[in-house]
């Protein structure tokens, strides 16, 4: 039967049977496995064990051996001892010796000599054992010399005679050692055994016993006498030995498996229906309130349940499909979110750019002191509003996930003075001491977001001078350096204001969330610079934390990690060198109001500008004057600001090219990356400051090129 037919007749079957025959299967197979097991583990040890008991028995056999071989040395010499008392009238006493050594069957016979090796008698025919040089060395040194020849298979054993201390003869007596052998190692054996001399074998002779199979290793024995006669014992058990208890642990373990087995079925009959059930309740459950569930496969519980969940599936696969276009919906949503924040801020910023440059010019007229009062009033609104604003979008960036940390290198000292110099008027006019404790020795130049870094010390002494009526604030600077050239800026802002409630701190790093409702009312605030500045502490790889008590003041703190800069050479001396003012300047803007707020703020400067329209008239007017800064507002008909510097950049004849600046009131990256793009320098936001605009002709224009030839005239 194929494979899969009975795979699939063996699902139609009900559960409890395929239980049962799984059961029973994998029983079986436990139970082959541990025999197996068991039997190989038996196998090594009954082997280990007849190893064993072959050296010990080859032991005690050859040991015998020695024992006898040994005796026999004692009789000859007891006959040498004998030997110089013996005289013609004790001739029956010689004799009598040689008879009893000759009682012993291994005995082939004694040859006597005299002092010069010559033969006086001999009981023996074999005169070819005598081994000339062997008995020299007896005779002269009175040692006894044994040694064995394999051919005849005998034993030689020379003893010298001495009377007293003379030497007077030698006796030579040569036994038949086969014959020895045959006393100790033809009796019942388990041993399969062999004699051998110089690698010859010379014991058995019929080594008919070599048919018997064996096992185990072959093993080598030597007692003291046969290594000096340069004999081996080699011997091996016999397979009978090892075979007998191996095949009795089989049958024990047959008999074992087959109670396993038995015991597999009945509890697979008892265990089935406990196994079943819940698989059936189980299903239930899954199709329970499912009107349209119809089973494919009704064959089994397995089967139902299979079926089950594989609904269950496609419904969770369905209910994904859902949650993928609602994913792609919300990110629509948040998109036009986005668009929407981006297109109210340049609407909301257009006026406001408008209201607030009104209000600045209005200061550099004659005013009553109300009528100054008036315009101050309009400037700390606007700039309240502009602050929300700004928070706002950059909540929603921070939200979206569009929020990005630039890194370039920027002088800290010089970016800590700035920020605390924006707030020295307002600490001034609350009678404010407003401090910079910083050391001596931090690094003149980091890489890192000098903007993000601004934006936070903004927020925080923001709220500091904000909160406090008397007494000061104090910004506290450490820097202390890490490994792979990087610094830990530490910087604490500490305020002697009105100070927070333990139970408030959990509130101030939420969104829209100030520490309580009366704070808002008195002080105002959307509740968004702390979750802001927590936020950016934490894309910077920082933290932000506080420490406070009611009626003493507050300490706001924050770490951030910065990069060594590449060069250590600041770029103060360059920014802050004074502007031309023979600057050739073009301002492209569609609005009469930011015209007229520009030409005047240019003209504070000290500067005369030309001022065009729209995109077009700004590529027309630049391709007949070489300018040396072009001021261009991104939102423009007929020509956007990017696209005309795009083409004022590609049809320019003048050299060098004019530096062309955005102005934009967008807040978002990717209307500043457009700008970039299209090969303007920088951007000036709105509204206009004109701080800001002063800055940038110190950063651009402080060397005029009006006398520039066109390309053509050079040629």
């Amino acid at each position: 039967m194929p494979l899969s037919s009975f795979q699939k007749n063996f699902q139609r079957l009900p559960i409890p049977r395929q239980l049962l025959l799984q059961s029973v299967g994998l029983m079986a197979l436990a139970c082959l496995v541990l025999s197996l097991g068991a039997a190989l583990m038996m196998k090594r040890h009954l082997e280990d064990e007849l190893q064993s008991t072959a050296q010990e028995e080859a032991g005690n056999r050859l040991d015998l051996v020695d024992i006898h071989l040994r005796s026999l040395e004692e009789e000859v010499l007891r006959i040498a001892r004998h030997t110089i008392r013996l005289s013609q009238d004790h001739q029956e006493l010689h004799s009598a010796l040689i008879v009893d050594l000759m009682l012993h069957r291994e005995s082939r016979g004694l040859i006597f000599t005299n002092q010069q090796g010559l033969i006086t008698s001999t009981s023996s025919n074999d005169m070819q054992i005598i081994n000339p040089d062997h008995l020299q060395e007896v005779l002269q040194n009175g040692s006894i010399h044994r040694s064995f020849h394999a051919t005849p298979g005998k034993y030689i054993l020379i003893v010298p005679v001495k009377d007293g201390e003379a030497l007077v003869g030698a006796i030579i007596a040569h036994f038949d050692f086969i014959s020895v052998l045959q006393q100790f190692f033809q009796r019942k054996t388990s041993l399969h055994y062999s004699f051998e001399q110089k690698g010859r074998i010379f014991f058995p002779v019929l080594e008919t016993d070599q048919t018997t199979p064996t096992a185990g290793e072959l093993l080598v024995y030597q007692t003291p006498l046969m290594q000096e006669l340069g004999i081996n014992c080699r011997f091996q058990p016999y397979e009978a030995g090892f075979k007998r208890p191996l095949h009795k642990i089989l049958i024990l373990l047959l008999i074992i498996s087959v109670a396993l087995i038995t015991l597999a079925v009945a509890l697979s009959v008892a265990l089935a229906h406990h196994i079943s059930q819940p698989l059936q309740d189980l299903t239930q459950k899954l199709i329970q309130g499912e009107e349209d569930f119809v089973p494919q496969n009704a064959s089994n519980e397995i089967a139902v349940l299979t079926d089950a969940i594989e609904f269950q599936q496609k419904k969770a696969q369905a209910s994904l499909t859902d949650l993928e276009k609602s994913k792609d919906e919300a990110l629509k949503a948040t998109q036009t979110k986005s668009e929407f924040l981006a297109n109210m801020s340049h609407e909301i910023r257009a006026p406001m750019n408008g209201v607030l440059g009104m209000a600045q010019l209005m200061r550099f007229t004659e005013m009553t002191a109300e009528q100054r009062k008036y315009v101050d009033a309009i400037i700390d609104a606007g700039d309240s509003l502009m602050s929300i604003i700004n928070d706002i979008l950059d909540f929603s960036k921070i939200e979206a996930g569009h929020f990005q940390i630039d890194f370039q290198d920027f002088d800290l000292k010089r970016c800590l003075q700035n920020t605390l110099q924006i707030f020295e008027v307002k600490a001034k006019e609350k009678g404010l001491d407003l401090i910079l404790d910083m050391k001596d020795d931090l690094p003149l130049m980091i890489r890192g977001d000098d903007l993000r870094l601004r934006q936070i010390l903004n927020n925080l002494i923001s709220n500091a001078i904000k909160f406090t009526s008397h007494g000061k604030v104090v910004v506290h600077v450490q820097v202390k350096p890490q490994p792979e050239d990087k610094y830990n800026l530490s910087i604490a802002v500490q305020d002697t204001g009105i100070g927070i409630h333990k139970e408030d701190l959990g509130k101030l790093f939420k969104s829209f969330s100030q520490a309580n409702s009366s704070i808002t009312r008195k002080f105002g605030g959307t509740g968004l610079g702390l979750a802001i500045s927590q936020a950016l502490c934490e894309m910077m790889g920082g933290t932000i934390g506080v420490e406070s008590s009611p009626g003493k003041g507050s300490t706001f703190y924050f770490n951030l990690i910065f990069e060594k800069a590449q060069s250590q050479e600041s770029d103060e001396k360059e920014k802050r060198s004074e502007y031309s003012r023979n600057l050739r300047i073009l301002v492209a803007d569609d609005s009469d109001v930011n015209q007229m707020i520009v030409r005047t703020m240019f003209k504070k400067l000290g500067i005369r500008i030309d001022v065009a329209s729209d995109g077009l008239e700004a590529i027309e007017m630049a391709a007949k004057t070489a300018y040396d800064l072009i001021y261009m507002d991104v939102h423009m008909p007929l020509k956007e600001g990017p696209e005309a510097a795009r083409i004022i950049l590609a049809e320019n004849r003048f050299q060098p090219p004019p530096r062309i600046i955005a102005l934009t009131a967008d807040m978002f990256k990717d209307d500043h990356r457009k700008c970039y793009e299209a090969g303007m320098i920088d951007l000036v936001m709105k509204p206009l400051q004109l701080n800001d605009l002063k800055a940038s002709l110190m950063k651009y224009g402080h060397r005029a090129r009006g006398d520039r030839k066109s390309l053509q005239e050079a040629s």
